[in-house]
């Protein structure tokens, strides 16, 4: 009952963004990759769990696949600043430096899994951060770039933070809960603004 509760208001939240925002390719991309993925883990998941090995698969290719779809929106963003690989390896670097000291601080080995979400952690800083210096700069869309910064990098935090989490079983049960609620309400913050950039 919860996890259906967990996947329908999951559902809702980004089938509204990807509505809002079919007008912009790289925005409806993103939501309809997300909206790809939650359909597509949520049988493995009942049947098998979450450690099944046909989740993981389609954990790791569902999770490509968002995030190429956001790698395209920061493009998009950066697109129209001169020197923009300039601005991409500041980011890049910033992320080196801050996945480096958060990875000499684990306190445990480090599984295959824990990889893949340490990895995509990686990725959504470097993007996160990339777009949030951008967004300021970014004119009517400034605040929907903005809202999936601040997205973008409290999900990597929490990512981070569960893969450090002690005692671990607190931290599992967040994991089913905490990206949800960021995903529900950063979600519903962008397709608001969407529609408000819209006037309709």
């Amino acid at each position: 009952m919860i996890e259906a509760a967990r996947f329908l208001t999951l559902f809702a939240a980004t089938g509204y963004a990807a509505w809002r925002s079919w007008r912009h390719p790289f925005f409806f991309i993103y939501f309809a990759a997300n909206l790809f993925y939650e359909i597509a883990s949520e049988w493995p998941l009942l049947t098998g769990g979450d450690t099944s090995a046909a989740y993981h698969w389609v954990y790791d290719i569902c999770t490509a696949s968002w995030l190429l779809a956001a790698l395209g929106i920061v493009w998009e963003a950066i697109l129209p600043y001169t020197y923009r690989l300039r601005r991409f390896s500041l980011s890049v670097l910033t992320t080196m430096i801050v996945a480096r000291d958060i990875y000499f601080h684990m306190h445990r080995p480090m599984a295959f899994k824990d990889w893949a979400v340490f990895i995509e952690a990686t990725i959504l800083f470097c993007l996160g951060f990339t777009l949030g210096c951008v967004s300021f700069f970014s004119g009517k869309r400034l605040d929907a770039y903005f809202l999936l910064a601040v997205f973008w990098i409290l999900l990597a935090a929490f990512f981070w933070a569960w893969l450090e989490g002690r005692p671990e079983a607190v931290w599992v049960e967040a994991g089913w809960i905490v990206p949800t609620a960021f995903c529900v309400v950063a979600f519903l913050a962008v397709g608001v603004k969407m529609r408000r950039e819209h006037g309709c």
